[in-house]
Order: structure tokens, then sequence, then C-alpha cells
């Protein structure tokens, strides 16, 4: 005797139809094999099932979300038709109910399944690099603006501007990000990851350093630290600061002003102490400046060093302070005491 022809609400209120679809398993199990074989419609029902299970795991492309949403409700009309003839009206009520929660939970995971948290190992697509003495400025597909600092590297995914605008970052980047609000531009780094619509800030993440940081120039950014588990969202003259051994994040101030002037390359020190100078240095050329083997207060410095060479100034600090200077082999300059 043949089985009764499948239903899409009894597939979905199957617990084996559903350990079948999340484990992907090759062979369909023998429970529904006789009913494909005995009714060819059972064959369109099943896949419609199995896309229902796709949407509740969010695989389904973005791009075909409203493709199905209309298949679905026309589906969803067909069978409460039906239905309504055969089944008492609160029989039909919870199914429709169930069918409808199943497709809203799918939109809704989706959605969120759609934002990674971090895919800066394994991004895939078009690596730009600056040499060691140079800085390349381009413009990305979306007219998204960047500048890749000396020694870093940004890499645009090879989807980039489909859905998503991902990029990642090793070393130092400014970008200037056009506006798209259907369009989040996602900059990943090993220890941070921002998330902006339309904006201009500064990722900071070197090999073998302490901290990585993301600084705001204007507009307004996500950032999130390892894991998902910090988030901050900054406001123009802010950045976030992550401790790359702990972990940690802590948000902290910068100026406002002093961002402005680096912007238009502009490198003036007003009697400022040499914290300060070396952070302005350190954005100001894209350089990773350590000064943690100098004990002692350092001397404050004055004056327009605007368009110097990095190399120069270096050398100014040192002498003052009686201090000499290298560069290793992860190309971080090195400040340490005279002999």
């Amino acid at each position: 005797m043949k089985q009764p022809e499948l239903t899409i609400e009894e597939l979905l209120n199957d617990p084996e139809f559903i350990d079948y679809c999340l484990t992907e398993s090759r062979q369909v199990p023998g429970k529904w094999r006789q009913q494909l074989l005995d009714h060819s419609q059972n064959e369109k029902t099943f896949e419609k099932a199995k896309v229902c299970i796709s949407l509740l795991e969010g695989k389904m492309p973005e791009a075909l979300i409203e493709a199905k949403q209309l298949n679905f409700i026309t589906l969803f009309r067909k069978v409460q038709q039906e239905k309504a003839k055969k089944s008492p009206p609160f029989l039909w009520i919870g199914i429709a109910a169930s069918l409808f929660i199943v497709f809203c939970m799918g939109i809704i995971l989706f959605k969120n399944r759609t934002r990674p948290l971090s895919t800066y190992e394994n991004l895939a697509g078009k690596s730009i690099e600056a040499g060691k003495g140079s800085q390349k400025s381009i413009t990305l597909a979306d007219g998204t603006e960047a500048i890749v600092y000396p020694g870093a590297k940004l890499l645009i995914a090879d989807d980039y501007n489909d859905g998503f605008r991902k990029v990642a970052v090793s070393g130092q980047v400014y970008f200037k990000i056009f506006p798209q609000k259907d369009k989040p531009f996602i900059a990943y780094s090993k220890h941070t990851t921002t998330t902006a619509l339309g904006t201009a800030f500064y990722v900071r993440d070197f090999k073998n350093t302490t901290q990585s940081a993301v600084i705001l120039v204007n507009g307004n950014v996500k950032v999130q630290a390892p894991g998902g588990k910090q988030v901050e969202f900054l406001e123009p003259g802010t950045m976030m600061l992550v401790n790359n051994k702990t972990r940690a994040a802590e948000k902290r101030t910068v100026s406002k002003q002093e961002l402005s002037e680096l912007l238009e390359q502009k490198l003036y020190f007003n009697d400022s102490n040499t914290l300060n100078v070396i952070d302005k240095l350190e954005l100001y050329y894209g350089a990773e400046i350590d000064i943690s083997r100098c004990h002692g207060e350092l001397k404050k410095i004055t004056g327009d060093y605007s368009g110097q060479p990095l190399s120069n100034i270096l050398s100014s600090i040192a002498y003052i302070n009686r201090l000499s200077w290298r560069i290793d082999e992860e190309q971080h300059i090195i400040f340490e005491p005279l002999p």
C-alpha cells in the first residue's frame, strides 16, 4: 500500500527530518525514500521543507531572501487553502503559526549569522602592501579611500561591496569610508573588528606588539575586541585600545585638533612631553615606536617638524635625551639608553 503524500508541516515537525537536514546526510533516510518513489511531487515538498530548515540555519544567501520570501508566502497560502478544507480550524491555526514562526526565525537568525565576529585569519582577497619607506593611497571599488602606511598590508575581500565591504589590516591603515547604509564596512585586524557606514578612522595593529588601536576621526564606528566580548561605540576624538596579551580593551579620548593637523600633514610640538610626541609620530608616519627601555624623565619638545623625515626627528629625540634608536626585524623602532 502506498504511503500518503508528504506535507511540509509534517516534515518540519519531525525530529528525524530536522536531524537529517542539520547533519547534511548524503542519503535520504528510508523513512521517506518510498514516499519519494511513490509520489513524484513529494520530491519538491521535501526540498521546500529543507529550504525552511536552511533558513533556520542562516545558510541562504542574502540575495535570495526576497525571492524565497515570496515563494514561502505563495506556498503558505496554497497550504492554507487546502488545509482549510481538510483540517479542523484549531489544528490549522497551530500549523499556520508554526510555519510562520519558522520563517520569521529563519530571517532573524540569518541576519544575525551574516554579521561575522572575526574573519581576519581566513579572509580571501587581493592584498596591497606599502614598502618600508613609502605609503600608498588607493580608492576602493565603492569610493572608499585608504592610506596604507609604510610596511602595512591591506587585504580587500574577493566579494567586497557584495552585501558587506570587508577588508583586513596589518600595520596601520587610514580609511575614509564612502557612505552606504545598506552595506556596512568591516575592517578586521588580528585584535579588533571595526564596523562603519560612512566615517574616517585609523586601524593600528602591528605584529608582536603590546597594543592595538582603532582611532576615530569623524562619524561613528563600532569596535569589537577579540571574541566579541567587548564592544565600544566610538565618537570623534575617541579610540579603543586593546592589550594584545590580555585582550582587555579600554576607551580613551584623543585630541581632535591633533587628528585634524595630522590629516593636513602638519606636525607641531609645543612643549610636548615625549609620550605625546611618540603618539603623534606613530600616527603621522604609521610607525610602531617603543620607549619602554628608557627610564627617567625625558625632555619636552617644541617645533614644527612637518614634512621632515622620521629618521631626523628620531635622531633629535635621541640626542637631547642621550638615547640611541634602531629598527628591529619587525620594523619596530626601539629607543635605548646610551651605554
